[in-house]
């Protein structure tokens, strides 16, 4: 039985995900390191890691005094199952660490959702994680990505801020916080580097 990891998962054995996007469109298993986190596609076969992980990410009230709703594993297959969505998977060696989902519609892309383990927090995976999603978003077309942020989460604001989002609008009593108090949320935007569709020669 292979030992938990940081974010206290134990590595699962893989199959190849159901793919999200455009049949064509680059189909298949693509992994790429970043600065020692292995991202790599997420698909059905993960559902039960990323509802673990979406529960080790929002479910306990974190620094940020947010107290988040997790996925459930059914809730994310939904989700997953949505045109244009496709989700991340990060690893740290090869204990899942971290996730994220995007949904792209023509040139817009929307970041879902994007947590990482608490155990496995400030060591990058984050950025990455973000970096790899920007770039998969871009493949598959898009020039723009929006998300939501709370208020009150400076960390996240400041990880965002720090890979090129700017704020673009408020959505009134969007969250609510630790206390049950709501709270806004800052929506985000950035627009993305074209990138030449997969297959194409050069």
């Amino acid at each position: 039985r292979p030992a938990a990891g940081p974010s206290g998962l134990s590595a699962a054995a893989r199959c190849d995900p159901v793919e999200a996007g455009p049949r064509g469109a680059g189909a298949g298993r693509r992994e790429a390191a970043v600065s020692g986190t292995r991202i790599q596609p997420a698909g059905a076969c993960d559902l039960a890691v990323l509802a673990e992980l979406s529960r080790l990410c929002f479910a306990a009230d974190d620094a940020a005094g947010f107290a988040g709703s997790p996925w459930s594993a059914r809730s994310l297959g939904e989700v997953m199952a949505l045109p244009g969505v496709f989700g991340l998977l990060a690893l740290a060696g090869e204990q899942p660490v971290g996730f994220g989902l995007v949904q792209v519609v023509l040139e817009e892309a929307e970041l879902l959702t994007l947590g990482v383990a608490p155990a496995a927090r400030r060591a990058g995976h984050g950025r990455n994680l973000l970096k790899a999603a920007l770039a998969e978003a871009a493949r598959r077309g898009a020039a723009r990505m929006t998300l939501e942020v709370a208020q009150h989460n400076r960390k996240a604001q400041a990880l965002y801020s720090q890979t090129g989002f700017h704020p673009a609008g408020r959505r009134r009593n969007y969250y609510r916080s630790a206390d049950g108090n709501p709270s806004d949320a800052i929506v985000l935007e950035r627009a993305l580097e074209s990138a030449a569709p997969a297959g194409a020669g050069g």
